[in-house]
């Protein structure tokens, strides 16, 4: 297969951010974003990983690393294997005032460039240790329920209400920026609780609110970060969700992309709050 020049690229990557709403696009955009194994990849990344499969016929990466660090695995790229590339920030620390050193070093951004990365199916080596998740064993996620109240009430200063079911209108549950509280229907299973309480928690401290973005823009940003952490979680009530968030983009595919990038900085929030460990990509820093 021929290489791909940069104007290729680009053209390509192009194509491929026109396509990723269409069909199945969104739910593989975010089961890849929910895949803690991948590492957590900013948007372009994830879309660029789906255009190279396509490209060279070769199924999605699982989990990615360098050479340099699956040596550090204990596991060694296999030869002849083929790198998959994403970008990666060229970072520079510098002085906050030149004249005033006191004030410290800040790092800038001074560019990007295409780091090589190989897939896990691509070495061989010892078995790696697993990703701790919370509850993935079980259909109930009690533990994760209440230590993610416990987040809420003594973290975030957030009360938690338990409302009678006929008093909540037909909602699962509500943020009220007003008296800065959650409420919740009491008859919610564990699992439609947690769901439910992870999309309050995103309006609550991700300020997706309705003065800043419109209606519609605020629900598709937690709805669509609040798929991302509950199928980190394993949650199986989602589907009403990716049906609302795929219909929207689709709707609007240039919007939906920007959204989609403070949807991702949400979740990270949340994913840190119920335990959801991360592997953090590699950023590569110029002194």
């Amino acid at each position: 297969m021929s290489k791909l020049t940069t104007a290729d690229r680009k053209e390509r990557l192009a194509a491929a951010y026109a396509n990723l709403l269409e069909k199945d696009g969104v739910l593989n955009l975010l089961k890849l974003r929910a895949n803690a194994r991948l590492g957590r990849f900013s948007l372009g990344n994830i879309v660029n990983l789906m255009f190279e499969s396509e490209f060279t016929e070769r199924p999605m990466p699982s989990m990615l690393h360098t050479y340099k660090d699956w040596q550090a695995e204990g596991r060694q790229v296999r030869k002849g294997e083929h790198a998959w590339h994403v970008l990666a920030p060229i970072r520079m620390l510098v002085w906050k005032d030149k004249e005033d050193h006191s004030l410290g070093k800040q790092q800038i951004l001074t560019g990007w460039f295409w780091m090589n990365q190989f897939d896990v199916s691509q070495t061989d080596g010892p078995e790696l240790p697993s990703l701790d998740t919370p509850d993935l064993a079980t259909n109930d996620h009690l533990d994760t329920l209440l230590g993610l109240i416990d987040w809420c009430i003594y973290e975030q200063d957030i009360p938690i209400n338990w409302q009678p079911h006929d008093k909540c209108g037909g909602a699962n549950g509500w943020w009220s920026p007003k008296n800065r509280d959650i409420n919740l229907d009491e008859t919610l299973s564990n699992d439609e609780a947690l769901a439910t309480l992870i999309h309050e928690c995103i309006h609550a401290v991700c300020d997706t609110n309705y003065q800043d973005f419109t209606r519609a823009d605020a629900e598709m940003i937690t709805e669509s970060a609040t798929l991302i952490v509950c199928m980190g979680l394993g949650l199986e009530h989602t589907q009403q969700s990716l049906e609302y968030v795929a219909t929207w983009a689709c709707d609007d595919p240039k919007r939906a992309v920007l959204l989609f990038d403070k949807a991702e900085a949400c979740a990270a929030k949340l994913e840190q709050a119920v335990g959801l460990k991360v592997k953090k990509v590699y950023e590569k820093k110029a002194a």
